[in-house]
């Protein structure tokens, strides 16, 4: 009896403590998950302790009916809270998770959708601060999200672009037939297309959103600036490689970003940038597509670039040893899978390679395998001289005692490992008005010491419309990780900074950061 009292005991507290899964655990892209069958926790009497906003403050009423209610709060951060008597609920990686809207504002993410629960109608505040941030950008897991808005006014998807693979994408293409987001959206129960000219994220609601992949959404606030327009390109068609000129106008005088057929462009390509005229060296590796220049967060219109292929090179060298004498039959492999074997005098020779950087592998019976990198010109040659040095085949003495000693058989099994996984800090840069404040520095530690993991990553220079990324390999899932980013003025130096608190609920988690607010 005593046995029985204590699971039931056990069951109780985990239904508390843990996430409540989403009855669609299939994440049919059709419909979103139902409320979970359960309302959130209750809150406990000290944490529901009155609170009151700052004359500065923004204040919100939500005037809420009993039962479940979707809400969210257009604001930059929150600041507190009265009103709310159980936890809400929020959706992350395909479980609900209860968040404490009193206790600790800090883990209400502004960016994010909340459902809400009330025994009986209520009244609900909730305060803090609305600050001109132009760019604001959150992570899409797989599957649902519910997503809210940070604006007091309604958001044009037209104002929102994606990110993927180092890549810029504008929403339509984010959301097309190849895209990584179902057009298909609901706001609460109502469904929409994402595609529609009209489609807007409403402020204090929630959209239901689907990604197949994850994805990274960045946001326009404010007011929009007059969009980039691309009136020419110089030339229309040329080899991957060469220069290509972009003339047009809103191109702006702070380095922006350009993409080739959704491909970005490396920024150490980026040769020469003003308002009306923009210089890029193509990438090796770029394909026939539409020329986009991004400035200031904002697309222009496509243009399209025929890319043709560039005429081979060949790549000629010499095989030789330590004492520099020629070696025969020696194999020369380039990761294309081309290939050639030394002759007599050591010399090798492959043709038709495709210009661009290579990796080379050189082997031979009896050295050491040799592995360089290759610059191959388009139409001309590169030349190579490998040095292999000989293989040692002494063999080292085996160690005293034979095989060893087996562990004994009752040995007690080593201790359970917690859960880990990455858990991923990227951060924006942004203009407040005044300055653009671009990301120095981003630390993080799990909080209270657990573990003593520490990581940090520092930049020094601005990126431009880039994010900084941190990756917290090693992290403890169920462990709240501690993050400092600091933000560096561009034009006078100063500094500011602010930490967060945020739980690792999986085990590859992203938290997204676009100022210090």
């Amino acid at each position: 009896m005593l046995a029985r009292r204590c699971l039931l005991l056990v069951l109780l507290i985990l239904s508390f403590i843990a996430p409540a899964a989403a009855q669609d655990p299939t994440f049919d892209p059709s419909a979103p998950p139902n409320p979970p069958a359960e309302p959130p926790p209750p809150l406990s009497g000290e944490t529901r302790g009155e609170a009151a906003p700052d004359k500065k403050d923004v204040v919100l009423t939500y005037p809420l009916a009993a039962g479940w209610s979707a809400i969210s709060f257009p604001l930059t951060r929150v600041d507190g809270t009265s009103g709310f008597t159980r936890m809400l609920y929020q959706f992350r990686s395909g479980l609900y998770y209860p968040i404490d809207p009193l206790g600790d504002v800090s883990h209400l993410d502004t960016r994010m959708g909340y459902l809400a629960y009330c025994d009986a109608p209520a009244t609900i505040r909730v305060w803090g601060s609305l600050v001109r941030v132009p760019g604001r950008s959150l992570a899409l897991h797989g599957g649902w999200n519910l997503l809210g808005c940070p604006l007091p006014q309604p958001l044009p998807l037209s104002r929102v672009s994606a990110v993927r693979g180092g890549a810029i994408h504008p929403f339509v293409r984010a959301a097309g037939p190849d895209g990584w987001i179902s057009p298909n959206a609901f706001r609460g129960n109502q469904p929409f297309n994402l595609l529609t000219p009209s489609a807007t994220v409403q402020p204090r609601s929630t959209t239901w959103v689907f990604a197949m992949q994850p994805v990274r959404l960045k946001v326009v606030g404010g007011t929009p600036a007059p969009l980039p327009a691309v009136a020419s390109l110089t030339p229309t068609s040329l080899s991957p490689g060469q220069v290509v000129e972009i003339k047009g106008r809103q191109f702006g005088t702070r380095v922006g970003g350009v993409t080739i057929n959704g491909a970005q462009i490396p920024g150490k390509n980026i040769l020469l940038w003003s308002d009306k005229r923009i210089q890029v060296r193509v990438p090796t590796t770029a394909t026939s597509g539409n020329v986009v220049v991004w400035a200031a967060g904002m697309a222009s219109n496509a243009t399209p670039l025929l890319l043709v292929a560039a005429a081979p090179g060949a790549l000629l060298g010499i095989v030789h040893d330590e004492a520099g004498n020629p070696l025969q039959a020696a194999t020369v492999q380039l990761d294309s899978g081309q290939q050639a074997n030394s002759k007599s005098d050591g010399s090798f020779s492959i043709a038709g390679v495709s210009p661009g950087d290579h990796v080379l592998y050189a082997t031979s019976l009896g050295y050491k395998e040799a592995i360089g990198k290759v610059s191959i010109p388009a139409g001309g040659s590169y030349s190579a001289k490998i040095g292999l040095s000989a293989l040692d085949l002494t063999t080292s003495a085996r160690p005293s005692g034979g095989a060893g000693q087996a562990a004994p058989r009752n040995a007690p099994p080593p201790p359970p490992q917690n859960p880990r996984g990455t858990f991923r800090i990227v951060a924006d840069a942004y203009d407040d008005g005044y300055h653009r404040w671009w990301v120095y520095k981003i630390e993080a530690w799990v909080w209270g010491g657990y573990g003593s993991k520490h990581w940090n990553n520092y930049w020094y220079s601005d990126l431009g419309d880039s994010y900084y990324e941190l990756d917290c390999d090693d992290a403890p899932v169920g462990q709240t990780i501690v993050c400092k980013i600091t933000w560096r003025s561009k034009d006078g130096g100063d500094q500011k900074t602010n930490t967060w608190y945020k739980k690792m609920y999986t085990s590859d988690q992203t938290e997204t950061f676009d100022s210090p607010y």
